[in-house]
C-alpha cells in the first residue's frame, strides 16, 4: 500500500528570527521509502503558523518572543524607509 507523509525535516532559526523550513513529502510502499521530495520555505516573525506541523509551531512560539517581534518590526520599518528614500 502507498502512503504519503509530510515531515518538517529541518528547521533553521536565523539570527533575525526567520524560520527556514525544509518539509519533505515522503512516499512509502509497504513501509519502504520509495520517494522523498523536499520543499523549502521561510516564515517571518509574526507569520501565521496555522496549518504548520506541530514542531514548527513549537519552535515559532519559543523563538518569536515579544522582543523578537519588536526587533523584526523595527527592522521592517528601517527597510521600508531605506527603500522609500532610495526610490525618490
Amino acid at each position: 500500500m502507498l502512503t504519503e507523509t509530510q515531515l518538517a525535516a529541518i528547521i533553521t532559526i536565523h539570527q533575525n528570527g526567520v524560520l527556514e523550513i525544509r518539509r519533505d513529502t515522503v512516499i512509502t510502499k509497504d513501509d519502504v521509502v520509495i520517494s522523498r521530495m523536499p520543499h523549502g520555505y521561510c516564515l517571518e516573525p509574526g507569520d501565521s503558523v496555522d496549518g504548520q506541523p506541530e514542531r514548527v509551531k513549537q519552535v515559532a512560539k519559543f523563538v518569536w518572543t515579544p522582543e523578537c517581534l519588536a526587533l523584526w518590526a523595527a527592522d521592517e520599518e528601517a527597510r521600508a524607509s531605506k527603500i522609500a528614500t532610495h526610490n525618490t
